[in-house]
């Protein structure tokens, strides 16, 4: 049983960076990251005094980039995503002792201090994603095509550096204990219906990291941390007989609704 409940609780705990790094992956616009990495290679090779193929590899972001506006309109597109975890707290009880003690130090003026010990109450998935915005790379190429024309390759390098200056970078910062609860709710949709001990451990640790995420501040809300506990009574009531499965997945999708309630940008 302990076997069987270490291996579930060591899936979700992996699970919210490994799975948010591939949802963000799959958002990334290639034909977007293609046009910015040709336009680093054609600044390159002016640089290098390289002017030949020049005209035709401007025609080529240019159509490229027309076609990208039209399908995708005056917007953003992702390049390029880092996701992390930043876990400085993983415990109701440490993440309590550690708010109790930078409230003493903030009253007490020893604000570096207060400040380091805030910094520790962090228990999150962060998304770092690069986004280049759609107009100013369109006007942009146009721009640099025009200068082209004029024979002005001075202007024309610094048309193309103010493409690449121009990517944003967009931080989202998810609430970690809040995934690993979803996941941990996923696993017990799997169980089966004998395993009463192992569902009723995984539960536990659930209660567990909802009430992590109600003490960091990532669930403010008194209705949706009592809607989660509701279901996670049904649960507990429901184990061992057929309609566990069902109450698994109607937790899974409480706390998945919290979950998109409470994400932070």
């Amino acid at each position: 049983m302990l076997g069987k409940t270490r291996e579930i609780l060591t899936r979700a705990k992996a699970k919210p960076e490994t799975e948010t790094r591939e949802v963000e992956e799959r958002k990334i616009v290639q034909e977007a990251v293609y046009i910015v990495r040709r336009i680093g290679e054609v600044i390159a090779k002016l640089r290098a005094g390289d002017l030949a193929s020049l005209e035709e590899s401007l025609e080529d972001l240019r159509k490229r980039v027309s076609e990208l506006y039209e399908k995708h309109g005056d917007t953003s597109l992702p390049i390029r995503s880092t996701v992390y975890a930043v876990i400085g707290v993983d415990d109701p009880e440490t993440a309590r002792k550690v708010y109790e003690d930078a409230k003493v130090n903030l009253n007490e003026g020893r604000i570096p201090r207060a400040r380091t010990l805030v910094n520790l109450l962090r228990n999150e998935i962060v998304i770092d994603t690069d986004v280049m915005p759609l107009s100013i790379l369109k006007d942009a190429i146009n721009l640099a095509h025009d200068f082209l024309k004029r024979n002005n390759v001075t202007r024309l390098v610094d048309t193309l550096n103010l493409i690449l200056s121009a990517v944003e970078t967009v931080q989202t910062i998810l609430p970690r204990p809040l995934l690993e609860a979803y996941y941990l709710a996923d696993e017990l949709e799997r169980l089966k219906e004998e395993e009463k001990e192992v569902a009723l451990e995984v539960v536990k640790y659930i209660r567990e990291r909802i009430e992590l995420a109600k003490v960091l501040g990532y669930i403010t809300d008194e209705k949706q941390i009592a809607d989660i506990e509701e279901k996670i009574k049904a649960f507990e009531e429901s184990v061992g007989k057929p309609e566990s499965k069902e109450k698994a997945t109607a937790l899974k999708e409480e706390i998945s609704k919290t979950r998109e309630e409470v994400k932070e940008v």
